[in-house]
């Protein structure tokens, strides 16, 4: 099924996109790094996954929207020098079968500091963020920190994006030692406008991968219902754009005439994105 909208609200109609404007992001932080007790090494190279902690952030992507942006993570390296590990994200195929969906790296670490790397990688709800310990049998990476309670497994597989595994419960006292920033998807994408020549307007498809809304901002442009298009689910709705004052008057008398609107998209729960476009409206001229 698909989103549903408010009664038919004006937003933006293309003939190309003019700009995209991203701002700030509503970010929250999954996954856990030391503070006091100092990192342990991982045996081999060797994937984690934090699948259950009794305390602090769970490791795992929240269900609050279908699909979340990876955009950094972070790791507390050890002392030593020469040490990488790999940033992972694993989706959960039953009991403690994995799939690798995406990673990041492996990355070289600075010693005794938190690193983080900045990335850009799509994630959905209950994916894992994880580690792989990429040259720990000769180098003492900081794969691992000591916390009582929890449950980790691992995988000596060291997988590929798409490769699946069975992974192995550990009793060990430990936790992995990566968080990662996520915030809700809001890039959306434009579809290709129709006109309505007959009564001077346009119409144009956005799809969006969250819920949400959709709002219209533009000189010379009136939503049809005044009030923000409400989505409810990820999928496409054709949203349209009609003139008003002084544009409008100019659509009678030329026949045409050229708007610019912001269409802007926030997913729920997170920030806005949006992109500005242009569309000339027309109208048929009535015979004298």
């Amino acid at each position: 099924m698909g989103p549903s909208v408010a009664p038919r609200v004006a937003v933006a109609s293309i003939a190309a996109c003019l700009l995209v404007v991203v701002p700030a992001s509503a970010a929250m932080t999954i996954g856990q790094t030391p503070t006091v007790t100092p990192p342990t090494s991982c045996l081999g190279p060797v994937d984690d996954i934090q699948a259950t902690v009794t305390s602090g952030s769970t490791y795992q992507v929240p269900a609050t929207v279908p699909q979340w942006t990876l955009t950094s993570w972070s790791t507390f390296a050890a002392a030593g020098t020469g040490q990488m590990l790999t940033g992972k994200v694993f989706r959960n195929d039953g009991g403690r079968n994995y799939t690798q969906v995406a990673h990041s790296g492996p990355m070289p670490l600075t010693p005794s500091a938190l690193n983080t790397f900045q990335t850009n990688i799509t994630v959905q709800a209950g994916d894992y963020v994880g580690i792989n310990s990429a040259n720990a049998a000769t180098v003492n990476n900081a794969c691992l920190f000591g916390v009582v309670g929890n449950q980790r497994v691992d995988s000596h597989a060291s997988l590929n994006d798409g490769d699946s595994a069975m992974f192995a419960s550990s009793n060990i006292p430990d936790r992995v030692n990566i968080s990662a920033v996520v915030e809700p998807t809001n890039t959306f994408t434009l579809g290709a406008v129709a006109t309505n020549k007959r009564q001077g307007t346009a119409t144009v498809p956005i799809t969006v991968p969250n819920p949400g809304t959709a709002t219209l901002a533009g000189q010379g442009i009136v939503t049809l219902a005044h009030t923000a298009v409400s989505i409810s689910s990820p999928g496409t709705v054709t949203l349209g754009i009609t003139p008003t004052g002084k544009k409008k008057k100019t659509l009678k008398k030329k026949g045409k005439v050229a708007v610019t609107a912001a269409v802007t998209y926030t997913p729920t729960g997170g920030n806005p994105h949006t992109q500005s476009v242009g569309v000339t409206l027309r109208t048929k001229k009535k015979k004298r």
